[in-house]
This record gives C-alpha cells, sequence and structure tokens, in this order.
C-alpha cells in the first residue's frame, strides 16, 4: 500500500509538471511543493523500512512455526500439532462421540534393511498422502516413526469403514511404489467414546492396534 501510495503520489507530479503554470492556484500549490515533498520523505522512507523489517520477521516467524508443528518428510503435523488439533476438537464436540484412529505400517524396519532407507521414507511419504486424500486437514498426524493418528467427530462404524478405506487405499499406492518388491501395509486400532481426552482415547486405540498387530497385521480392529 505504501508503495502504491508513492506511485499514485509521483504520477500526480507528472500531471502537474505539464499542466500550464499560469493558473493561480497550481503557482500556490507549487511554490510549497518542495517543502511537502521533503516532508513525506522523511516519514515515508522511515515507514516503508519498518514494513520491509516486519514482513521478514514475519516470514522467519512462520518458517519456525511450520517447523515446530509439521512433520518435515510427510508433510502431516507432528505429534505436537497433533495433540493440539485433537483437543480442540474434542473440546469443540461438548461431550459427544469422536473416534481415534491409530495406524502403524506393517513391517517397517524389514523395508528400510532390505530396500533401504530411501524406500523406507517413500512409503511414509506415500502414507501421508493418502491420509491427506482421505481425511479432514488437522485431524491426523504423525506421531513418531511409523505411527500416525486421526481423531474425528465419527461413530464407530463410521470410523471402522473410514479405515477400512485407507487401509486399501494404502496397499494398493504403497505396492505400486514399491514395484512388487514388498509389500506395504497398515494395521489399524480404532477407539469411540464420549468426553474422554486426547490421551485416553489414544490409549484405548493402541490397544485395539495391538490387537491388530497380533492377529496378523494389515486389519482393522475396533476396540
Amino acid at each position: 500500500m505504501l508503495l502504491l501510495g508513492l506511485a499514485a503520489f509521483n504520477l500526480s507530479r507528472a500531471g502537474l509538471g505539464v499542466t500550464l503554470t499560469s493558473i493561480s492556484w497550481i503557482d500556490a500549490f507549487a511554490s510549497r511543493w518542495s517543502p511537502a515533498m521533503a516532508l513525506l520523505l522523511v516519514v515515508f522512507g522511515p515507514t516503508l523500512a519498518f514494513m520491509l523489517l516486519s514482513m521478514a520477521k514475519e516470514s522467519i516467524e512462520f518458517e519456525y512455526k511450520q517447523a515446530a508443528f509439521i512433520d518435515p518428510l510427510t508433510g502431516a503435523p507432528n505429534r505436537r500439532a497433533f495433540m493440539r488439533n485433537a483437543s480442540r476438537l474434542l473440546t469443540g464436540l461438548e461431550g459427544r462421540p469422536a473416534s481415534c484412529l491409530l495406524f502403524d505400517l506393517d513391517n517397517f524396519k524389514s523395508i528400510n534393511d532390505c530396500h533401504g532407507h530411501d524406500a523406507g521414507d517413500r512409503v511414509l511419504t506415500i502414507f501421508g498422502e493418502v491420509l491427506a486424500s482421505h481425511l479432514p486437514e488437522r485431524s491426523f498426524g504423525r506421531l513418531g516413526g511409523e505411527e500416525f493418528g486421526a481423531i474425528l467427530p465419527l461413530d464407530s462404524r463410521a470410523a471402522a469403514s473410514l479405515a477400512e478405506r485407507i487401509r486399501h487405499a494404502f496397499a494398493v499406492a504403497g505396492n505400486e511404489s514399491l514395484g512388487g518388491t514388498a509389500k506395504a501395509t497398515v494395521s489399524v486400532g480404532c477407539a469411540t467414546g464420549a468426553g474422554l481426552d486426547a490421551n485416553a482415547m489414544l490409549q484405548r486405540a493402541d490397544a485395539a492396534l495391538y490387537r491388530a498387530k497380533r492377529g496378523g497385521r494389515n486389519t482393522v480392529i475396533a476396540a
């Protein structure tokens, strides 16, 4: 806005410069032009510098905020951001039921060991993309390693159905990425409750996830 104001100011000067100066009001205005211009520049210069410095500061703060709340590999919210977003969601539900989905990529260590960490990173990135395409923004996050979580305002049946769609979509996308050299699957634990905090819901979902792992993996188990 400051730069646009300066442009308009100089355009008005150009218009006055080609106008006949025999007009009395223009002569009176021109006689005071230099002091007014000097005053404007004295005010404009420091103001523009302050605004540019403020913009640079905001840009740096935004980058630090992104680093603090976003997982750099998958682009998903990290555990800190997930817990914050989940708490806000559960508070807004005011006691209505919600469901927690806890995802754990199957045999992830063997993928890293047999196919390299690049393949493992690619699998994590693909799963992050699958979650982003199936879940609302800020409803999910990477909790650490190969574990992801989501909390949504859904009943148990809808949550289990959504988890099945995610499980199937990841199996297809992951296997295509690995070229058939390995299977990329995910086990999911689902828990539904009302009036619980995020930690309590994660604990319930973790118990269901443990059952899914013991039951053969690549499955969805509801608590």
